[in-house]
């Protein structure tokens, strides 16, 4: 991590290797496996992408190479794995790109991710890709969604989403939240909700500690 003000670097992770299910925040000890030539970029929230690249043991070769994204956020210091397959030398289908080094990444007006070129890894192979990929996966902010067209939308009115690119949840009766919202917050005593509604003042009769 740089520090602008002080104009330092300061050490923030050491390697992890560890491998988490698509989508779900890992622990301290998860993350990408050790890599050269991957590409990184950020979103508006400050996380930080992580794609492709090949394992530093087979530097001379074409094979540990890497097709995998992952998030890396620096408020909880945790990975996610995002997309493609977990592990060296996976091939790519027709909708997603294959593994390589030294591609150019970037975020499109709409946020989505687009892959251009990279090399097939082995500095002294000759071969390389002249391709370029746009995801159908968006680069949103927290408490917003990805939709099949590749644009961000805010979750609705009690639902909530706690990190970039997973679906929009709903908030669990006794809970509600307002639209954009990264998690859901209990109602306050005299009132309740069911699962997916606003919290409203309880029926004559209930008592207020017992109704939320």
């Amino acid at each position: 991590k740089f520090d602008i003000l002080s104009k330092q670097y300061f050490w923030m992770e050491s390697s992890r290797s560890g491998f988490t299910a698509m989508g779900i925040e890992g622990d301290v000890s998860t993350g990408p496996m050790l890599r050269r030539g991957a590409s990184c970029w950020t979103d508006g929230s400050q996380n930080v992408y992580i794609y492709g690249g090949q394992n530093t043991s087979n530097r001379d070769l074409n094979s540990g190479m890497y097709g995998d994204i992952w998030m890396y956020r620096p408020s909880s210091r945790k990975y996610t794995f995002i997309a493609g397959v977990y592990g060296a030398d996976s091939p790519g289908t027709s909708t997603f790109p294959g593994p390589r080094v030294h591609p150019i990444v970037g975020l499109d007006s709409k946020k989505r991710i687009v892959i251009a070129g990279g090399a097939l890894g082995a500095e002294r192979t000759n071969v390389g890709y002249n391709n370029v990929w746009v995801s159908k996966l968006c680069s949103c902010s927290l408490g917003s969604v990805c939709t099949a067209n590749s644009t961000c939308n805010l979750c609705p009115n009690n639902q909530f989403s706690p990190m970039p690119m997973l679906n929009c949840a709903v908030c669990a009766a006794g809970t509600d939240s307002i639209a954009g919202s990264t998690s859901c917050n209990l109602c306050v005593a005299g009132k309740s909700s069911t699962s997916g509604s606003s919290c409203t003042p309880c029926s004559p009769g209930k008592l207020f500690i017992l109704c939320r």
